[in-house]
């Protein structure tokens, strides 16, 4: 600066910097948020800060890494502009008509682009949302966005986006819980899409797995990514688990989910310690499925165990039992198949449980000196559980015995009955038989389709002549003479006197079957339900129809008398 003053010239010089805002001095911004309960990030674009006139402006947006736009989430805003640093906020929405959106595709290469139909000079506020659903999620997600002026970049920025955990897909750890190691894994944290996803554990050989403790959580997770167990997923339904033992018994277990994963789980397990003091446990985890990459799908941990704290008391030695299982009769006889399950007498371990082999051994290895119990759950098969129950103690003898303890288990083959189930045998005589099995009968018990006593001869039996005209043993008061009726041998002479029966006659029902069945005799049951007749069949010659006949020749000849007189 120069000057004059009092006829003298003058000058001063001085500096001065002026830092711009970052919106002034990119002409704009593109920012990213990441929700990980929805897993959608929420993109936005601030275009043209410092208000230049561009023509044909169209704003374009590769999005990268499988991102999918939320369909309707395209909004353009005003923006306002506040003058402070950075100043800036979303205004008025600006009418759809007023701009056009070209949706990504695979023709275009995954490209979104907005094209203001106006001439643009005043700043706008872009918004959109792209969804990373059924994608292997990153730690990372990078985007570009340029502005084209009549097909001339005139702006760009570049924009980055942490996923919560992306890339993680599996952490672990563990602290002990006095004899046992609590493990809690946490499963595809970034909640990646996985098929065919299964966790393989291999814990160290100083533990023992228990089965029984396995559980496996669904999660919550909130917009920071945080997550928390939600619901119990059911074994064998939506996941399965194999517990694998080698042949020196170190174990590992594999845990497969039925279904293509997307969500975080959370696996929480038991593992039984079998280290003495200041030993040390580990595990070795990884996940594997389809589509994973090579980032963090590994991990291990190694905790260090205290079991006696070094009290010296014995806690944490081991020692081995070694048990043959042999015939009682026969104890040269090892006996294959018997199961057997070992714990401690406090029952607060897991239960170790195996089956005897050819030999008719087991060895039970790495037991902590303490009481325990055998228990025979299954015996060989043919024999008898001989003692369910036996007490053992592993403590410093084992050391005279090479560190394992031997014991001999009996049992006792199957008492064979004399006479299998369902065989027949020779019933008792007070046994009633079967139906229809022919046997002689108890006097005193009637038997259905036996006749009691003994036959009666066929010539005792009174012969009965069946005829519905004329019933036996009674007098037709009316008789009806018949072209069919002879008389044969029951015409005699006429005689002088008619005879009397010699019994009274048997009254006759209206049953038209005869009746008179001699008592005694096995009588057929009557259709009409009655009872059985004790009268007697009348005796031949009984009853004659001669009286009537001669008196009816005596009426005809008196008739003929008179007549003939008559007419002389």
């Amino acid at each position: 600066m120069e000057w004059t003053q009092n006829n003298e010239p003058r000058s001063a010089e001085t500096d001065a910097r002026f830092w711009p805002d970052n919106l002034t001095k990119d002409n704009g911004a593109k920012r990213g948020t990441y929700n990980a309960s929805n897993k959608e990030i929420t993109w936005d674009i601030l275009m043209n800060y410092n208000k230049k006139s561009w023509s044909q402006t169209e704003v374009r947006d590769v999005l990268q890494q499988g991102q999918k736009v939320v369909p309707d989430s395209v909004k353009v805003y005003d923006m306002t502009l506040s003058g402070t640093w950075n100043g800036a906020s979303k205004g008025a929405e600006v009418p759809s008509d007023r701009y056009t959106v070209i949706a990504p595709s695979q023709e275009n290469g995954n490209e979104l682009r907005i094209q203001f139909a106006d001439n643009v000079s005043t700043p706008y506020w872009i918004t959109f949302r792209t969804s990373l659903e059924s994608e292997l999620l990153t730690s990372q997600v990078k985007n570009k966005a340029i502005v084209q002026s009549s097909g001339t970049t005139v702006a760009e920025w570049n924009a980055t986006v942490t996923i919560p955990h992306g890339g993680v897909y599996i952490t672990k750890n563990g602290a002990q819980n006095g004899n046992k190691i609590d493990w809690k894994l946490n499963i595809n944290e970034g909640q990646s899409y996985v098929s065919d996803a299964r966790i393989i554990d291999e814990p160290s050989a100083n533990q023992i797995l228990m089965g029984d403790s396995f559980h496996l959580y669904s999660t919550k997770v909130t917009a920071e990514g945080d997550i928390s167990k939600d619901q119990e997923l059911i074994r064998d339904r939506d996941y399965t688990l194999n517990i694998h033992k080698d042949g020196e018994g170190k174990q590992r277990f594999e845990l497969k989910f039925v279904e293509a994963i997307s969500s975080a789980y959370i696996l929480e397990y038991q593992s039984f310690i079998h280290a003495g003091d200041k030993s040390k446990v580990s595990n070795k985890v990884r996940m594997e499925g389809n589509r994973l990459t090579t980032e963090k799908r590994e991990t291990q941990q190694q905790i260090t165990v205290r079991t006696s704290s070094g009290s010296g008391t014995g806690s944490g030695v081991t020692g081995s039992l070694e048990v043959t299982k042999v015939d009682k009769e026969q104890p040269d006889k090892m006996l294959e198949g018997a199961t057997f399950a070992l714990y401690d007498k406090a029952e607060k371990r897991t239960p170790i449980i195996q089956t005897t082999d050819a030999d008719g051994k087991i060895v039970f290895n790495n037991l902590l000196y303490d009481d325990y119990v055998l228990e025979e759950l299954t015996a060989p098969e043919g024999y008898d559980v001989d003692q369910a129950r036996i007490s053992i103690k592993i403590d410093s003898g084992v050391k005279k015995t090479g560190n394992v303890k031997p014991i001999v288990v009996t049992n006792t083959k199957k008492t064979v009955p004399p006479t299998e189930p369902g065989t027949p045998a020779d019933p008792d005589p007070q046994t009633p038989t079967e139906p229809g099995t022919p046997a002689d009968p108890d006097p005193q018990t009637p038997i259905e389709t036996v006749v009691p006593g003994s036959p009666v001869p066929v010539a005792s039996v009174p012969v009965i002549i069946e005829d519905e005209d004329i019933p036996l043993g009674g007098v037709d008061p009316n008789p009806t003479p018949s072209d069919e009726e002879t008389p044969g041998s029951e015409e005699p002479a006429i005689p002088s006197t008619p005879v009397e029966p010699s019994q009274p006659p048997v009254v006759i029902n209206d049953d038209p079957i005869p009746q008179g069945i001699p008592v005694g005799e096995p009588q057929p049951q009557q259709p009409d339900g009655g009872g059985t007749q004790t009268g007697m069949l009348p005796q031949t010659g009984e009853n004659s129809k001669m009286p009537f006949y001669v008196s009816g020749i005596i009426l005809l000849l008196l008739g003929s008398s008179l007549l003939f007189r008559r007419k002389v």
